[in-house]
This record gives C-alpha cells, sequence and structure tokens, in this order.
C-alpha cells in the first residue's frame, strides 16, 4: 500500500458568472470574495474526508490566477493520501469578504460538529484542512447561522478520482488538470434595481441547473513520505 503527501494548488478559475448583484458595492475598505471549498474523501485509513477552503475575487469571464509561488495563496491541499481519494471542488457566489469568511466558517463548523470561528479567526484567506468534514453537505443557499445570509453554489467539478501513484513526484512538474465547473442545483439570487423613475424593480441572477460556468486549472504531484 502507498502513501504519498498529495499536493493541490489552484492554478487559475474563470467562471462566466460570479453571481455579483450589478450595481450592489460592499462598503469602503472592504473586498468581495468568492470561496473556493475542496474535499479529499478517504484519503487515508482514519480520515473519512478532508476538506480545505480558499477566498478570492473572481471576476466573471476573467481568468483568475492566485500567485503561484505561494502555497497558502494558491494551496488546497498537502495531505498523506493512501492509494487513492477523491477530490471534489465547489465555488461559492461573490459576496462581501467578511460574509464569505462567515459562510466558510460555519461551513465547517457545521460539518465538524464544533466551533472552529476562534481557532480560525483572522485566516481569510487559506483556511486550512480540516479532517473529518467533507463538501457534499455544501448546497446553493446554504444560510449563515448567525445572520441567516445565503450563499449559493456557481460551480462545482465532479468527483474526480486520483490514484497517487501515478501523479508527478515532483510539485514543479505536476499534472496539470482542467476541470469544468457546473451548476448542479438552479441558482435564483434575487436583487432590486432602480428604473428610470427611481422605483425599485425586483429582478434575479439566474443559473440554470446543469448549466456549464467556468472552469478550473489544477495542479497535482504527489511525492512519497
Amino acid at each position: 500500500m502507498s502513501k504519498r503527501l498529495l499536493r493541490v494548488t489552484i492554478e487559475s478559475i474563470e467562471v462566466f458568472s460570479n453571481g455579483d448583484v450589478p450595481g450592489q458595492h460592499p462598503p469602503p475598505g472592504e473586498e468581495k470574495r468568492n470561496a473556493v471549498v475542496a474535499s479529499l474523501t478517504y484519503p487515508r485509513s482514519g480520515a473519512p474526508s478532508i476538506t480545505s477552503a480558499q477566498q478570492f475575487n473572481i471576476p466573471a469571464g476573467i481568468a483568475f490566477s492566485p500567485d503561484q509561488s505561494d502555497f497558502f495563496a494558491c494551496g488546497l491541499f498537502k495531505e498523506e493520501v493512501q492509494d487513492e481519494t477523491i477530490l471534489q471542488i465547489k465555488v461559492t457566489d461573490t459576496v462581501r469578504s467578511a460574509k464569505a469568511e462567515r459562510f466558510v466558517l460555519n461551513v465547517l463548523s457545521m460539518l465538524a460538529g464544533s466551533a472552529l470561528g476562534a481557532a480560525t479567526e483572522g485566516l481569510t484567506t487559506f483556511l486550512g484542512a480540516i479532517a473529518g468534514v467533507g463538501v457534499g453537505l455544501v448546497r446553493s443557499g446554504f444560510a449563515n447561522a448567525n445572520s441567516g445570509d445565503q450563499v449559493f453554489i456557481i460551480g462545482e467539478t465532479d468527483r474526480i478520482k486520483l490514484e497517487v501513484d501515478s501523479l508527478p513526484a515532483d510539485p514543479a512538474q505536476p499534472l496539470r488538470m482542467n476541470l469544468s465547473l457546473i451548476v448542479r442545483e438552479e441558482v435564483r439570487k434575487p436583487f432590486i434595481e432602480l428604473d428610470s423613475a427611481g422605483q425599485p424593480v425586483h429582478k434575479e441572477i439566474v443559473l440554470r441547473a446543469g448549466s456549464h460556468n467556468g472552469n478550473i486549472l489544477i495542479k497535482l504531484s504527489a511525492a512519497p513520505v
């Protein structure tokens, strides 16, 4: 049985719709973010799943590439895997960065059955791998436990089986894998615009179930341990 250190990093992400609401801007000094949440299923004995998350400001229709020189800026996993595992990645809509951070912390806390807020406070980018949880329960419309805010899944990959013995050992010469981001559940995100007379008009951003909403390009390697 082979055990290797699996390294997964993000080379680029492109989404056709990032879920941004037209005309709505974050408060001064605060950015907007998309959460990228990923999991490995049964990477090794005693670990049913491992989940990790990053936050990025992903523009619509333009490929975004995080800093490739810094693992904590582009990394998803650096985990020991025995023989094989299944990777899946989900991307949320654009929300204010504080809301995105609360969403990720609440998701991981809920799935882990513990309060992670104090342990991870201030980690607004790479939130680290949390053992025992997976992204399968993260659904569109998931509500923030504290505020009731909803965060929507605007794309997710298929479940990708990875056999670590077949992956390159050198992270400098990784396997590059381009994965489609598919909308699994229809997204309807309401917002209000003012018409020419200054009257509110109720509208929706709609992403149809089964639609292709971009791609994520990842790099994989697996060094012997």
